[in-house]
């Protein structure tokens, strides 16, 4: 028995096939296997038997708008799988840039601490910023002596209160 089993295992073997994966589309609705189920029908009936006048304009019709509601139904699940991509991809890179330090939203509130007091205008932060910077570099020119002849005696110093940053503006005389 086992003999015969080998040679017909070998005379007739086993046909592979790939098994093709199951596509599980959402966009098809009830409505639209009810109407691809009377689609078949009516097609069916109309290669069957005469129809009227009415039938045959009907179907035409009935053809199109099936064929439009399915259009826009694949339009439909295409685009909500984008967006769900696009919001899933949004939201890991936010939280990677939460774990790694890098926040995407910038906090732009400055406050300065001054004598005078707590100072919150970006404008008004530039402002002290070039005043104090100027005023240390003047400082240091003098504290160190430069002799009459040296291009930083002979140049003036001022500051630009419309710069944001600490860049110092060097005014030649």
């Amino acid at each position: 028995m086992d003999t015969s089993g080998y040679y017909f295992n070998i005379a007739f073997p086993y046909k592979l096939i790939n098994l093709s994966k199951t596509y599980n589309s959402k966009w098809i609705t009830n409505g639209i296997k009810i109407s691809s189920k009377r689609m078949h029908f009516l097609n069916s009936v109309k290669r069957k038997f005469s129809l009227s006048r009415q039938a045959q304009a009907y179907l035409p019709k009935y053809h199109i708008t099936y064929k439009k509601v399915l259009k826009e139904a694949r339009k439909k699940e295409i685009m909500i799988g984008i967006l769900k991509r696009q919001q899933t991809k949004q939201k890991i890179r936010q939280l990677i840039n939460k774990q790694v330090g890098k926040h995407s939203s910038m906090d732009k509130k400055i406050e300065l601490k001054t004598e005078i007091g707590t100072v919150t205008n970006p404008q008004k932060v530039a402002e002290v910023l070039n005043a104090y910077i100027v005023e240390t570099v003047e400082e240091i020119i003098k504290q160190n002596n430069y002799p009459s002849n040296t291009l930083i005696a002979q140049s003036k110093i001022e500051y630009c209160p419309t710069q944001y940053s600490c860049y110092l503006l060097l005014k030649m005389k």
